[in-house]
Order: C-alpha cells, then sequence, then structure tokens
C-alpha cells in the first residue's frame, strides 16, 4: 500500500525554501544607437523592484566604459545599459570594443562562476534610422560567436510606413539570417481602435518568450517576477515554464513507479511536486507573501488534496479500461492533467489577486493570504477546466507526456 501525504506534518517552509532557493538573478545587456529607445522598450517591459520605472538612460552603477548596471536587492534581474553610439569611425570602433570587451572582462575575471557572465543580449535597432548597419550586424555578430543568446528588437516601428519597415526587416534577415527579430513600439496606444496593429506590430508577447525560452531555470525563475503589468505574457511564461516543467516531473514521477492507483492525488512525490509549483507560480507574481504558510493553511483546509482527488476522479472515469499497459498511459494522463490545470488555477488565483491589489490601492490592504481561500480556488480550476484552451492546457499536457515518456 502506498504512503499517503502527511499534510499535518510536511515542511512547507522547506519546500518554499527549495522552490526559490536556487533562483538567480538573470544579467541581460541592451545595446544598440544613442535614441533607439532602449529606455522605452526596457520600461515597458520590465519591473525591476516594484517602481514605476527603471532608472534606464539616466542613472545606474558604472561597472565599466560604456556600460552601467541597474538593479537592486528587490530586483529579480540585472540589467546592463550600454551608452549608445552616434555615427562617425572612432565613435562606433569604441562603441563595439566596449560592448564585446565587457562581455569578455566578465567571463575572464569570472571564468567559472557563470552568474557573472551576460546570459543574453537585446540588440535594439531603431525602424526611425532604416537602416541596419555594418556596426549592429558585427556586435550581433561576435556576440553569437561567444555562444550568448543574442535577440534584436526593431523599435520605434511607428516611425515608419509598412513598405520601410518591410525593407529593414529584410535586410536584418539577410546579414543575420539565424538570428530572430521582433518589431515594438511604445506610441502606439493600448487601445480598442489600435488593437490589430498592437496585434501585428508590437510583439510584446513574442520578446519575453524568447527571453524565457533561452535562460536556465534557475535564471527564468528570476526573469519572471520582473515581467511588467502584461498578465497574458506573464501567464504564457509561467506556464511554460513552471507549470510544464512540474507537469513533466509529474509525469515522470508515475513512469518511475510501479505501483500508482488512480486517483493518486495523496500520493507523496506528486503533493510535493505540486505544493513546489504552487510556491513557485505565486513567487513568479512577485507577490510578498509567506508563500509556506499560505500554502500550508490551505492545504490544511484540504484544499490541494480535495482538488487532486476531484479533478484525478473526473479524468480517471472518463477514459474507460483501466488496467495494464493501458493503466501506466492514465496515470501518466492523470498527473499531467492534474497539475497542469492546478497550476493554471493558482496562476488565475494570483492574477485575480493583483487585480484586487490595483482596485483596493496596494497589498497593505489585502494580503495573499486573507484574499486565497478553497472557494477561490475552486472557482479558478472550474473555469481553468472550461476554458484550458485559454492556457493552452492540451499542448503543455502533450509536450509534458513526450517528455517523461522519452526519458
Amino acid at each position: 500500500m502506498q504512503e499517503r501525504f502527511d499534510y499535518e506534518h510536511f515542511d512547507y517552509d522547506k519546500c518554499y525554501q527549495d522552490a526559490t532557493a536556487g533562483i538567480q538573478k538573470p544579467n541581460i545587456l541592451i545595446c544598440g544607437g544613442t535614441g533607439v529607445g532602449k529606455s522605452s522598450l526596457v520600461n515597458d517591459l520590465l519591473d525591476f523592484d516594484g517602481q514605476e520605472e527603471a532608472a534606464v538612460g539616466s542613472s545606474g552603477r558604472a561597472e565599466t566604459k560604456g556600460v552601467r548596471r541597474y538593479s537592486s536587492d528587490e530586483a529579480s534581474i540585472h540589467l546592463y545599459d550600454s551608452e549608445g553610439y552616434e555615427m562617425g569611425e572612432e565613435q562606433l570602433l569604441h562603441y563595439k570594443e566596449d560592448i564585446i570587451g565587457f562581455i569578455d572582462q566578465r567571463r575572464k575575471e569570472y571564468p567559472d562562476q557563470m552568474e557573472y557572465h551576460i546570459h543574453e543580449v537585446w540588440y535594439c535597432v531603431s525602424a526611425g534610422n532604416k537602416r541596419f548597419f555594418d556596426l549592429d550586424e558585427d556586435i550581433v555578430r561576435e556576440v553569437q560567436r561567444r555562444n550568448i543568446p543574442v535577440l534584436i528588437v526593431v523599435t520605434k516601428v511607428d516611425e515608419v510606413d509598412e513598405q520601410e519597415l518591410e525593407q529593414l526587416c529584410l535586410e536584418i534577415e539577410n546579414c543575420v539570417p539565424e538570428v530572430p527579430y521582433y518589431t515594438y513600439s511604445t506610441a502606439i496606444p493600448d487601445e480598442a481602435e489600435y488593437t490589430l496593429l498592437r496585434q501585428k506590430y508590437v510583439q510584446k508577447e513574442e520578446i519575453i518568450r524568447w527571453a524565457v525560452d533561452h535562460l536556465e531555470e534557475s535564471l527564468k525563475a528570476g526573469f519572471l517576477p520582473a515581467i511588467k503589468n502584461s498578465i497574458a505574457e506573464k501567464r504564457n511564461a509561467i506556464m511554460e515554464s513552471i507549470v510544464l516543467s512540474s507537469a513533466t516531473s509529474a509525469a515522470l514521477t508515475v513512469v518511475g513507479t510501479s505501483f500508482v492507483p488512480v486517483p493518486f492525488s495523496d500520493s507523496i512525490a506528486l503533493m510535493g511536486i505540486q505544493m513546489k509549483m504552487a510556491m513557485e507560480i505565486i513567487h513568479a507574481y512577485g507577490i510578498e507573501t509567506d508563500a509556506g504558510k499560505v500554502v500550508a493553511d490551505l492545504v490544511g483546509t484540504n484544499g490541494v488534496s480535495y482538488v487532486g482527488r476531484t479533478l484525478a476522479g473526473q479524468i480517471a472515469s472518463a477514459i474507460p479500461g483501466i488496467g495494464g499497459a493501458v493503466k501506466a498511459v492514465v496515470n501518466v494522463s492523470v498527473a499531467t492533467s492534474v497539475t497542469g490545470i492546478l497550476g493554471a488555477g493558482i496562476t488565475l488565483v494570483c492574477e485575480q489577486y493583483l487585480k484586487v491589489c490595483v482596485e483596493k490601492n496596494g497589498v497593505a490592504n489585502t494580503t495573499f493570504g486573507q484574499f486565497l481561500s478553497k472557494e477561490k480556488l475552486d472557482e479558478a480550476l472550474d473555469y481553468v477546466k472550461e476554458n484550458q484552451s485559454e492556457f493552452h492546457l492540451s499542448d503543455l499536457m502533450e509536450r509534458a507526456k513526450k517528455k517523461a515518456t522519452k526519458k
């Protein structure tokens, strides 16, 4: 008989420590010419420490000539901003030396300490300049040669017409065909009449997805809280990172277990994975709370246990002929489904909480512990089950199952 999860004596504080202990701050270097809109891009995408705007372009601690660091103890990322370049042979030469020299210097000073290396480079090109200069290509290629992920962001697309933008993008494709690029503008209003324009030219979701996909797991966890004021992009990033990873771990647990009953919601291994997932999601939303206590209180009301049993029962009962080899497949399906739906439900509750905080002028007036309840989670789970496509759950769970069964 399989042991059951001990809700009363589970070490929630240790689980939270495990969930956050390995998190590191990603180092992102922003490059590009003077006036290409680096500051606007960063302030529109990233949140450093709860302030409305990062001080990019106006202050920061000098790291080396031409590069400044913007961060704080509270920030979940380190941003390195280059001063930019202006046209002129001498200025262009110095700019390239500053950028590549900075990257190489950190590798030389900290050869075995990856936390000090540059993890990604975002190279900004203004559409208003209508050119992808030789210097731009040279720097992008030098970054590539150092095996650092590099992305090109074409900013200020509102300053050119469609034909001019297409010509610039074609030039980028011809110069560096293997480097992805996305378009952006902070000047296109976020209003209904501009929805189609924003969908076509403001590729916020794509930039965030690329940034998350090209970071190691510990760095992804540091990047997620920095995603600013964008529910859809943050949700997608959390589903693709935390929930997918947790669903895969749940499936692997089932694959590696000789006997797993259905429903198996009280499995020690699976509940441990789901508890850790819940805490990682709360942390990714930047919610200041004693996550261990919040999750423990929820479990104390049999909330998550109830969720697991209910979901597992519903999924298993919908699949006929549970037995033999079919049972193993069913167990994997149930494990990924329960974990995926639970993760999406917690994600939705976090979104609802942040909305309430805005409406009530801050977290001080409503703590997450006060907001979260079994009823809130049940409502969220019902919504997720009825709207799985909104969370891309079918695709996510299929990928989790494939990853688990291939190993």
